[in-house]
């Protein structure tokens, strides 16, 4: 990663600027994904009553308020639902949690899901939150035409 300095700023080129902060990117997505399966560790093996928490959700209320709280850790293990649910083959499509919050509502329904993901990848190759919600509206449109 790389780390400016205000008089050495000028100096960087394009393609090592850019390159830097794409791999900054690519961190803080990996990383997100690193914290959600060590959330669903505390909460599989229940470690959060080691520390004298009576609930998950009291654990995520006292200790991690400052980055959301019980909301945003149900958000993040929704998100892991989605893409443990999905073909090995268009896991990678999904790159960061907040894309998949119009996709949870699919998850009981896996072929429905893949469906969505297919329709977003078909348009873009790697879609945004928004082309995902557009690609779940398409697919419930194709529910409804019997013809």
């Amino acid at each position: 990663m790389l780390t400016l300095e205000p008089e050495t700023t000028s100096a960087l080129d394009y393609n090592l600027l850019n390159t830097s902060i794409q791999d900054t990117f690519t961190a803080i997505n990996r990383f997100e994904w690193q914290a959600i399966e060590e959330l669903r560790v505390m909460w599989e093996k229940c470690y959060y009553l080691d520390a004298g928490y009576k609930s998950f959700e009291d654990y995520c209320e006292k200790e991690l308020i400052k980055y959301g709280g019980y909301r945003r850790v149900r958000d993040l293990l929704s998100a892991s639902e989605v893409r443990d649910t999905l073909p090995e083959s268009l896991k990678d499509k999904i790159t960061k949690p907040s894309q998949t919050r119009s996709l949870f509502r699919l998850v009981k329904t896996p072929d429905k899901l893949e469906q969505a993901v297919a329709i977003a990848v078909k348009e873009k190759p790697f879609p945004t939150a928004a082309d995902f919600a557009k690609a779940v509206q398409q697919g419930e449109q194709r529910d409804f035409v019997r013809c």
